[in-house]
């Protein structure tokens, strides 16, 4: 059994490829060690890496904003209620997918737990695989977080490499604009727009208009919104030469 571990570090999300679903650890919150170590033993037969802790205290000194996976809070922790836990890990940006157990019927306490973000709230007595479907639904949440975290990331990185022109052009190019509209937009050769075009899906890895859209659309920054000010008016506006 895995036990409370302050030194190992949370599982490294830039080593997961966005496709696979191998994100697969879990982390147990039970004071009651007998319950700790029902839980882990279900939890390893059943191919999952298990971190236990005893206290919400030594939970949080565990984990950080990059951590992923499913957390298992077996009534609330002695030195914090659950909620209260909850909060703080939300609070702290940790993103931890959660599940309350209780052996108490609260119908109140179970409402709760779900408007504060938990992913499900199971009544003792419940079988093993009552548990483990609850855990492999939440860890498919989990998992697709962290792939669109890194389709976000890649795409920024991506972004970087743009010029303050270039991102002009593409707000107004991602709504369908012509070569011919824009260059009257911004009062450019209609050869100086394509030339920022083939830059710009150069730059964003994109094959085709639709392949750029998505992209777009992938960054809330680069929404193609109507832009509010006269852009041949911003002191951003980069001039000509860097289209050459």
């Amino acid at each position: 059994m895995n036990t409370e571990d302050r030194k190992a570090p949370p599982p490294d999300l830039s080593q997961l490829r966005p496709g696979e679903n191998h994100l697969r650890t879990l982390y147990v919150v039970a004071h009651d060690q007998a319950d700790q170590l029902e839980l882990s033993v279900l939890f390893e037969n059943a191919d999952y890496k298990v971190r236990s802790f005893v206290s919400a205290e030594s939970l949080l000194a565990m984990v950080n904003q990059n951590t992923a996976g499913v957390l298992i809070m077996d009534h609330s922790p002695e030195d914090m209620s659950g909620l209260a836990l909850l909060a703080e890990l939300k609070k702290r940006g940790v993103g931890l997918k959660t599940i309350f157990i209780s052996k108490c019927g609260n119908i109140k306490a179970a409402v709760q737990a779900i408007r504060n973000g938990a992913i499900d709230f199971i009544e003792k007595p419940y079988t093993s695989q009552q548990l483990l479907n609850s855990v492999e639904e939440a860890l498919s949440q989990a998992n697709t977080e962290v792939e669109s975290r890194q389709a976000r990331n890649t795409v920024d990185n991506r972004y970087e490499q743009l010029t303050r022109r270039e991102l002009e052009v593409l707000k107004f190019l991602v709504r369908g604009d012509s070569s011919r509209k824009l260059a009257e937009r911004f009062g450019l050769s209609s050869r100086t727009v394509d030339i920022h075009r083939t830059k710009i899906m150069r730059k964003l890895q994109a094959a085709t208009i639709p392949d750029l859209v998505r992209i777009a659309y992938t960054s809330n920054d680069v929404l193609p919104e109507e832009v509010l000010i006269d852009i041949r008016q911003s002191p951003h506006f980069l001039d000509d030469k860097e289209a050459g």
